[in-house]
C-alpha cells in the first residue's frame, strides 16, 4: 500500500494528534499553542519549549521541529508511514492510499529493429526489409 501522506495531514489535523498525546497547552498567542514538550517531555510545568500551530510543530529545547504525521512518529516511536497508520486507526479514518503504479509500457516501435547484425526496417505488414538494400537505387549493368 502507497500512503497519500498529503491526505492524511488533510484528515487528520494537530489538535487530533494533541488531544490523542493528552497534551494541554499552557499560553497561546498570535495563532500559535506553547507547552512542555510531548517528544522529549520536558521537566519543567512551565516550560514552553514546544511551539505548534496547524501548520506544523518546532521545539526550541530538543530541536525537533515537523508536522502532525512526524510529531505521532517520534512520539510513539514510529516510522512515518506505521505513524499515519496508527493515526489513521485511532480516528476510526480509512488510511488514504495513492493509485498503484503502472509499470511502464515497453517502448513503441521505432520503425527500426536491430535483427541478426543488420538495422532493418519494419514496415507496416512486419516484414523486414533489410536497410542497405531498401537504400539502393536499382541499376542496369547491361
Amino acid at each position: 500500500m502507497i500512503i497519500d501522506f498529503q491526505a492524511v495531514k488533510r484528515l487528520v489535523s494537530m489538535g487530533d494528534v494533541l488531544a490523542l498525546l493528552g497534551w494541554s497547552a499552557l499560553q497561546a498567542q498570535k495563532g500559535e499553542l506553547r507547552g512542555r514538550c510531548p517528544i522529549h517531555r520536558s521537566k519543567s510545568a512551565k516550560s514552553r519549549s514546544f511551539a505548534c500551530n496547524d501548520r506544523g510543530f518546532t521545539c526550541f529545547s530538543c530541536g525537533e521541529h515537523g508536522d502532525q504525521v512526524r510529531l505521532w512518529a517520534l512520539c510513539r516511536g514510529l516510522t512515518l508511514y506505521n505513524a499515519a497508520v496508527d493515526l489513521c486507526r485511532e480516528l476510526a479514518v480509512s488510511v488514504p492510499e495513492l493509485p498503484k503504479r503502472r509499470s511502464p509500457a515497453p517502448p513503441a516501435a521505432q520503425g527500426t529493429e536491430k535483427r541478426n547484425g543488420f538495422n532493418a526496417a519494419v514496415p507496416g505488414d512486419g516484414s523486414p526489409i533489410c536497410a542497405e538494400s531498401a537504400d539502393e537505387e536499382e541499376v542496369d549493368h547491361d
